[in-house]
């Protein structure tokens, strides 16, 4: 939710932005990267105005930024990023939950416990939500009119294999993670048609 905000609070989000664009330009992180950080400051500030530690702020957004799934493997840690922009571990642990938190990233991990993130904005999510959506649907009212329908299982594997394999929107290495990110989306997508499945058992009695 954005919060509305008044002409002074929007000149220190502006400032914000300014200043986050020369702190990352500075540190040399690459101008899509930069975009992506920028992206992700103003969209926190405009819900949770402007933080306290900005340079803190800054090293959690680049970081966020910089570990997009197709960055996989990428093993650098937060620490590097503590240090280039001279800030404590432990503030830039906190930025990085409170935007991630505020932003509502999904996170999924590789083999060796490094994570990488995916913005509910960006075309990853979106693609999975409009793929779960349709099959979840397709499934139930299948279902609803007696046809056959595909199970949960089937649905899960066969998106995951289409964004995979076919789109090649997220790395092999990180399908099994990503696969449960789907399978919960699938089951919250299940859960709002079930009303509809019992009631229809009920009237076939």
């Amino acid at each position: 939710m954005v919060v509305q905000m008044g002409v002074t609070e929007q000149w220190d989000i502006v400032s914000v932005i300014q200043e986050g664009r020369k702190g990352l330009a500075g540190r040399q992180v690459p101008s899509p990267l930069q975009k992506c950080a920028l992206s992700l400051m103003f969209r926190f500030c405009q819900r949770k105005g402007v933080p306290r530690d900005l340079s803190a702020f800054q090293a959690a957004a680049a970081y966020i930024a910089a570990r997009h799934p197709l960055s996989y493997p990428n093993r650098v840690p937060r620490e590097t990023y503590a240090d280039d922009f001279a800030v404590r571990g432990a503030s830039l642990e906190w930025y990085l939950k409170q935007i991630l938190a505020t932003l509502d990233f999904k996170e999924i991990r590789d083999d060796e416990h490094y994570p990488y993130y995916i913005d509910p904005l960006g075309v990853i999510w979106r693609m999975t939500q409009a793929l779960v959506e349709a099959e979840v649907i397709e499934a139930i009212t299948g279902s609803l009119t007696g046809q056959s329908a595909k199970a949960r299982e089937e649905i899960i594997a066969e998106i995951t294999h289409k964004i995979v394999a076919k789109v090649n929107a997220v790395p092999v290495d990180l399908a099994v993670p990503f696969k449960d990110l789907i399978a919960a989306l699938v089951d919250a997508e299940m859960a709002k048609a079930r009303p509809y499945v019992r009631l229809c058992r009920v009237l076939a009695r």
